[in-house]
């Protein structure tokens, strides 16, 4: 007669069985972009990037960076980020500035 071991729910084993086949070092390098954003004073604009989190693995992997490095790559990556953003917004802005000043100019003519 031999012992039976609870294996627990059809549910809990495949949550398990889920868990068990991702990869830990893109699990780590999830986690670590989501603790920059949720920390970041400016995290509504870097909600987007949770969406690119697997291109952002296969980047850093590609360029051979060991997981070690991942928190200050991470960190330079959503400064040129939000540098961009900005940058790409005061641009708009200036059009948008010129285009109005165009506008007034014709009026007045």
């Amino acid at each position: 007669m031999g012992i039976e071991i609870d294996q627990g729910s059809p549910r809990r084993q495949r949550r398990d069985s889920v868990a068990s086949r991702k990869d830990p070092e893109q699990e780590f390098f999830t986690m670590t972009l989501l603790s920059h954003i949720m920390k970041h004073p400016k995290k509504n604009n870097l909600i987007a990037m949770q969406g690119d989190t697997e291109i952002l693995f296969r980047r850093v992997k590609s360029l051979c960076l060991p997981f070690f490095e991942w928190n200050d790559w991470i960190a330079k990556h959503i400064d040129q980020t939000l540098a961009a953003y900005r940058e790409k917004r005061d641009s708009r802005l200036s059009k948008l500035g010129r285009d109005q000043k165009k506008k007034l100019l014709k009026k007045a003519q």
